[in-house]
Protein backbone atom coordinates (compact mmCIF):
# COMPACT_ATOMS: atom_id res chain seq x y z
CA UNK A 1 0.00 0.00 0.00
CA UNK A 2 2.95 2.39 0.68
CA UNK A 3 4.42 1.60 -2.25
CA UNK A 4 1.39 2.38 -4.47
CA UNK A 5 1.30 5.78 -2.28
CA UNK A 6 5.09 6.84 -3.26
CA UNK A 7 4.83 5.79 -6.99
CA UNK A 8 1.72 8.34 -7.11
CA UNK A 9 3.27 10.96 -5.35
CA UNK A 10 6.30 10.03 -7.37
CA UNK A 11 4.36 10.69 -10.89
CA UNK A 12 2.76 13.80 -9.40
CA UNK A 13 5.85 15.63 -8.64
CA UNK A 14 7.13 14.63 -12.47
CA UNK A 15 4.29 15.77 -13.86
CA UNK A 16 4.34 19.10 -12.14
CA UNK A 17 7.97 19.44 -12.99
CA UNK A 18 7.10 18.57 -16.56
CA UNK A 19 4.28 20.91 -16.81
CA UNK A 20 6.39 23.93 -14.97
CA UNK A 21 9.47 23.39 -17.37
CA UNK A 22 6.95 23.34 -20.38
CA UNK A 23 5.60 26.92 -19.62
CA UNK A 24 8.56 28.24 -18.83
CA UNK A 25 9.86 27.88 -22.15
CA UNK A 26 10.87 30.83 -23.94
CA UNK A 27 8.42 32.16 -27.16
CA UNK A 28 9.04 34.88 -29.11
CA UNK A 29 8.25 36.14 -32.62
CA UNK A 30 12.06 37.00 -34.90
CA UNK A 31 11.13 39.29 -38.05
CA UNK A 32 12.77 41.29 -39.93
CA UNK A 33 11.87 45.07 -41.43
CA UNK A 34 13.37 47.22 -43.67
CA UNK A 35 13.55 51.34 -43.52
CA UNK A 36 12.43 52.14 -47.48
CA UNK A 37 10.11 50.04 -49.57
CA UNK A 38 11.73 51.13 -52.53
CA UNK A 39 15.59 51.65 -53.04
CA UNK A 40 17.77 51.85 -56.32
CA UNK A 41 21.07 50.82 -56.72
CA UNK A 42 23.86 52.15 -54.99
CA UNK A 43 21.76 52.80 -51.95
CA UNK A 44 21.44 51.87 -48.54
CA UNK A 45 18.85 49.71 -46.48
CA UNK A 46 18.85 49.50 -43.09
CA UNK A 47 17.24 46.25 -41.87
CA UNK A 48 16.16 45.44 -38.15
CA UNK A 49 16.47 42.65 -36.15
CA UNK A 50 12.56 42.62 -33.86
CA UNK A 51 11.55 40.34 -31.35
CA UNK A 52 7.76 40.39 -30.35
CA UNK A 53 5.42 38.29 -28.18
CA UNK A 54 7.85 38.11 -25.60
CA UNK A 55 6.45 35.31 -23.08
CA UNK A 56 9.19 35.05 -20.88
CA UNK A 57 12.54 37.86 -19.86
CA UNK A 58 14.95 37.60 -22.59
CA UNK A 59 18.78 38.52 -20.93
CA UNK A 60 20.29 37.13 -24.36
CA UNK A 61 19.65 35.73 -28.04
CA UNK A 62 22.70 33.60 -30.58
CA UNK A 63 21.80 33.27 -34.16
CA UNK A 64 23.85 33.73 -37.58
CA UNK A 65 23.33 36.61 -40.37
CA UNK A 66 23.28 35.66 -43.55
CA UNK A 67 23.34 38.45 -46.47
CA UNK A 68 23.53 37.65 -50.67
CA UNK A 69 26.20 39.07 -51.52
CA UNK A 70 25.32 38.79 -55.16
CA UNK A 71 22.75 42.05 -54.54
CA UNK A 72 24.39 43.23 -51.75
CA UNK A 73 27.70 44.35 -50.73
CA UNK A 74 29.96 41.67 -49.00
CA UNK A 75 29.96 41.66 -45.40
CA UNK A 76 32.10 44.22 -42.94
CA UNK A 77 31.88 46.23 -39.67
CA UNK A 78 30.53 48.96 -41.64
CA UNK A 79 26.80 46.87 -41.73
CA UNK A 80 26.56 47.12 -38.15
CA UNK A 81 24.30 50.58 -37.04
CA UNK A 82 26.33 52.15 -34.20
CA UNK A 83 26.16 55.41 -32.55
CA UNK A 84 28.88 56.37 -31.02
CA UNK A 85 30.73 53.49 -31.13
CA UNK A 86 28.07 51.26 -29.83
CA UNK A 87 24.95 49.06 -30.64
CA UNK A 88 21.50 50.05 -29.30
CA UNK A 89 18.51 47.83 -28.31
CA UNK A 90 15.06 49.67 -27.73
CA UNK A 91 12.64 47.70 -25.60
CA UNK A 92 9.52 48.99 -24.85
CA UNK A 93 10.71 53.01 -25.52
CA UNK A 94 14.24 52.56 -23.56
CA UNK A 95 17.14 51.93 -24.96
CA UNK A 96 20.27 50.51 -24.10
CA UNK A 97 23.54 50.63 -25.40
CA UNK A 98 25.91 47.63 -25.87
CA UNK A 99 29.17 47.55 -26.45
CA UNK A 100 30.64 44.94 -29.12
CA UNK A 101 33.73 43.45 -30.98
CA UNK A 102 33.69 42.43 -34.22
CA UNK A 103 35.80 39.58 -35.55
CA UNK A 104 37.86 39.35 -32.23
CA UNK A 105 41.11 37.34 -32.04
CA UNK A 106 41.12 36.90 -28.22
CA UNK A 107 38.69 37.02 -25.86
CA UNK A 108 37.04 40.34 -24.57
CA UNK A 109 34.38 41.20 -22.59
CA UNK A 110 31.57 42.95 -24.39
CA UNK A 111 28.16 43.04 -24.54
CA UNK A 112 28.14 41.61 -28.61
CA UNK A 113 30.30 39.32 -30.24
CA UNK A 114 30.22 39.03 -34.12
CA UNK A 115 32.34 36.04 -35.03
CA UNK A 116 33.37 35.57 -38.71
CA UNK A 117 35.75 32.29 -37.96
CA UNK A 118 34.73 29.47 -40.18
CA UNK A 119 34.26 26.81 -36.69
CA UNK A 120 31.68 29.48 -35.51
CA UNK A 121 30.20 30.46 -38.56
CA UNK A 122 29.04 26.96 -39.78
CA UNK A 123 28.29 27.93 -43.23
CA UNK A 124 26.78 31.17 -42.40
CA UNK A 125 27.58 34.31 -42.93
CA UNK A 126 28.13 35.75 -39.19
CA UNK A 127 27.66 33.94 -36.06
CA UNK A 128 26.33 36.62 -33.29
CA UNK A 129 25.56 36.58 -29.38
CA UNK A 130 24.07 39.47 -27.87
CA UNK A 131 23.67 39.61 -23.55
CA UNK A 132 21.42 42.39 -22.73
CA UNK A 133 22.12 44.89 -19.86
CA UNK A 134 18.06 44.91 -19.03
CA UNK A 135 16.23 41.72 -19.89
CA UNK A 136 13.76 42.12 -22.56
CA UNK A 137 9.94 41.97 -21.64
CA UNK A 138 8.60 43.91 -24.59
CA UNK A 139 8.38 44.19 -28.67
CA UNK A 140 12.12 44.97 -29.59
CA UNK A 141 14.55 46.11 -31.72
CA UNK A 142 17.65 43.81 -30.90
CA UNK A 143 19.91 45.01 -34.16
CA UNK A 144 19.98 47.12 -36.94
CA UNK A 145 22.21 46.24 -40.01
CA UNK A 146 22.91 48.73 -43.04
CA UNK A 147 23.65 46.91 -46.55
CA UNK A 148 24.25 48.51 -49.69
CA UNK A 149 22.29 47.72 -52.97
CA UNK A 150 25.14 46.99 -55.71
CA UNK A 151 25.24 49.39 -58.36
CA UNK A 152 24.62 46.92 -61.23
CA UNK A 153 21.19 45.55 -59.84
CA UNK A 154 18.06 45.77 -62.04
CA UNK A 155 14.66 46.54 -61.21
CA UNK A 156 13.08 43.80 -59.35
CA UNK A 157 12.18 42.01 -55.93
CA UNK A 158 15.72 40.43 -54.15
CA UNK A 159 13.79 37.81 -51.86
CA UNK A 160 15.60 36.70 -48.61
CA UNK A 161 18.43 38.93 -49.47
CA UNK A 162 18.74 39.53 -45.47
CA UNK A 163 18.53 36.17 -43.39
CA UNK A 164 18.35 35.82 -39.46
CA UNK A 165 19.30 32.04 -39.02
CA UNK A 166 18.39 29.30 -36.09
CA UNK A 167 18.64 32.50 -33.59
CA UNK A 168 17.85 31.29 -30.22
CA UNK A 169 16.29 33.58 -27.24
CA UNK A 170 17.24 32.50 -23.80
CA UNK A 171 15.84 33.55 -20.47
CA UNK A 172 17.34 33.22 -16.74
CA UNK A 173 15.81 33.13 -13.66
CA UNK A 174 17.50 32.76 -10.36
CA UNK A 175 15.35 31.49 -7.44
CA UNK A 176 17.14 30.80 -3.51
CA UNK A 177 20.31 30.96 -5.12
CA UNK A 178 19.89 28.82 -8.12
CA UNK A 179 19.92 29.74 -11.51
CA UNK A 180 17.71 28.21 -14.05
CA UNK A 181 17.89 29.07 -17.77
CA UNK A 182 15.22 28.39 -20.57
CA UNK A 183 15.93 28.87 -24.36
CA UNK A 184 12.93 29.58 -27.25
CA UNK A 185 13.20 27.36 -30.13
CA UNK A 186 15.36 28.19 -33.08
CA UNK A 187 14.17 30.84 -35.09
CA UNK A 188 14.60 32.44 -38.32
CA UNK A 189 13.72 35.23 -40.55
CA UNK A 190 14.17 37.03 -43.93
CA UNK A 191 13.15 39.81 -45.53
CA UNK A 192 12.85 41.30 -49.34
CA UNK A 193 13.94 44.16 -50.79
CA UNK A 194 12.32 46.32 -53.69
CA UNK A 195 15.02 47.75 -56.14
CA UNK A 196 13.11 50.45 -58.40
CA UNK A 197 15.83 52.54 -60.30
CA UNK A 198 13.07 55.01 -62.34
CA UNK A 199 13.48 58.14 -61.50
CA UNK A 200 9.93 59.68 -60.85
CA UNK A 201 9.54 63.30 -62.98
CA UNK A 202 7.23 65.77 -61.30
CA UNK A 203 4.29 66.62 -63.73
CA UNK A 204 4.21 70.34 -62.67
CA UNK A 205 6.30 72.82 -64.20
CA UNK A 206 7.91 75.36 -62.38
CA UNK A 207 6.17 78.23 -61.98
CA UNK A 208 7.32 80.86 -60.48
CA UNK A 209 4.31 83.75 -59.19
CA UNK A 210 5.96 86.94 -58.16
CA UNK A 211 8.73 88.35 -60.74
CA UNK A 212 10.39 91.38 -59.29
CA UNK A 213 13.04 93.37 -61.22
CA UNK A 214 14.96 96.20 -59.97
CA UNK A 215 16.28 98.73 -62.49
CA UNK A 216 19.09 101.14 -61.82
CA UNK A 217 20.59 103.51 -64.30
CA UNK A 218 23.98 105.06 -63.73
CA UNK A 219 25.20 108.04 -66.15
CA UNK A 220 28.79 109.05 -65.71
CA UNK A 221 29.81 111.67 -68.25
CA UNK A 222 29.24 110.21 -71.59
CA UNK A 223 29.12 106.51 -70.74
CA UNK A 224 25.23 105.20 -69.21
CA UNK A 225 25.15 101.98 -67.37
CA UNK A 226 22.18 99.98 -66.90
CA UNK A 227 21.86 97.47 -64.33
CA UNK A 228 18.50 94.87 -64.15
CA UNK A 229 18.63 92.68 -60.85
CA UNK A 230 15.68 90.09 -60.88
CA UNK A 231 14.16 88.29 -57.62
CA UNK A 232 14.64 85.09 -59.83
CA UNK A 233 18.37 85.26 -59.41
CA UNK A 234 18.78 86.76 -63.12
CA UNK A 235 21.37 89.70 -63.67
CA UNK A 236 20.96 91.78 -66.30
CA UNK A 237 23.50 94.06 -66.95
CA UNK A 238 23.55 96.57 -70.03
CA UNK A 239 26.43 99.27 -70.83
CA UNK A 240 25.20 101.78 -73.35
CA UNK A 241 28.16 104.29 -74.42
CA UNK A 242 27.01 107.67 -76.20
CA UNK A 243 28.87 110.79 -77.12
CA UNK A 244 25.80 112.76 -77.29
CA UNK A 245 22.83 113.49 -74.24
CA UNK A 246 21.21 110.44 -74.02
CA UNK A 247 17.51 109.74 -72.93
CA UNK A 248 17.47 106.61 -72.02
CA UNK A 249 14.01 104.07 -71.30
CA UNK A 250 14.44 100.66 -70.03
CA UNK A 251 11.51 97.75 -70.26
CA UNK A 252 12.17 94.20 -68.32
CA UNK A 253 9.45 91.94 -69.22
CA UNK A 254 10.15 88.83 -67.33
CA UNK A 255 7.80 85.90 -67.78
CA UNK A 256 7.23 82.37 -65.44
CA UNK A 257 10.11 80.56 -67.59
CA UNK A 258 12.78 83.23 -66.09
CA UNK A 259 13.21 84.93 -69.94
CA UNK A 260 14.35 88.18 -69.25
CA UNK A 261 13.67 90.69 -71.79
CA UNK A 262 15.28 94.00 -72.01
CA UNK A 263 14.89 96.74 -74.67
CA UNK A 264 17.07 100.03 -73.92
CA UNK A 265 15.67 103.00 -76.17
CA UNK A 266 18.46 105.69 -76.57
CA UNK A 267 16.69 109.01 -78.05
CA UNK A 268 19.46 111.52 -78.52
CA UNK A 269 18.66 115.20 -79.28
CA UNK A 270 21.02 116.72 -81.59
CA UNK A 271 21.51 120.22 -80.81
CA UNK A 272 24.26 121.12 -83.44
CA UNK A 273 23.30 123.55 -86.36
CA UNK A 274 22.12 121.89 -89.96
CA UNK A 275 25.54 121.06 -92.04
CA UNK A 276 27.54 122.69 -89.14
CA UNK A 277 29.70 120.56 -86.72
CA UNK A 278 29.88 123.37 -84.32
CA UNK A 279 27.17 123.72 -81.70
CA UNK A 280 24.74 126.70 -82.15
CA UNK A 281 25.57 127.53 -78.40
CA UNK A 282 29.37 128.11 -80.08
CA UNK A 283 28.22 129.96 -83.21
CA UNK A 284 27.10 132.52 -80.90
CA UNK A 285 30.04 133.38 -79.34
CA UNK A 286 31.55 133.60 -82.77
CA UNK A 287 29.47 135.79 -84.64
CA UNK A 288 28.90 138.32 -82.65
CA UNK A 289 32.55 139.47 -81.79
CA UNK A 290 32.94 138.93 -85.65
CA UNK A 291 31.10 141.97 -86.49
CA UNK A 292 32.13 143.40 -83.54
CA UNK A 293 35.80 142.63 -85.50
CA UNK A 294 34.65 143.80 -88.67
CA UNK A 295 32.84 147.15 -87.20
CA UNK A 296 36.05 148.32 -86.08
CA UNK A 297 37.72 147.66 -88.61
CA UNK A 298 35.65 149.43 -90.82
CA UNK A 299 36.20 152.47 -88.48
CA UNK A 300 39.48 152.19 -88.76
CA UNK A 301 39.89 152.13 -92.61
CA UNK A 302 37.28 155.41 -92.65
CA UNK A 303 39.79 157.38 -89.97
CA UNK A 304 42.70 155.80 -92.75
CA UNK A 305 41.13 157.31 -95.94
CA UNK A 306 40.51 160.95 -94.34
CA UNK A 307 44.29 161.16 -93.01
CA UNK A 308 45.62 159.90 -96.66
CA UNK A 309 43.48 162.49 -98.51
CA UNK A 310 44.94 165.20 -95.95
Amino acid sequence: MKKKILLALYIIIAFVVLCSNVYATVTTDLSLTRDKDKVKAGEDVIVSVNLRNISSKIASVTGYIDVDENVLNGISEDMIVKNNGKVEVVSGGNTQELTYAYAPTEPTDVDIIFNTNSEATEGHDIFFTEDFKTDLTADSVILKLKVTVKHNVSNGDLERAVKIVDLVAESTTTVSGTTTSDKSDKLSADVTITVDNTVPIDPTPANNTQNQNTNTNTNSGSQNTNTNTNTNKNTNTNTNTNTNKNTNTNTNTNTNKNTNTNSNTNANTDNTVAGNRIPATGAGSIIIPGLVLCLLGFVSYKKYMNYRDV
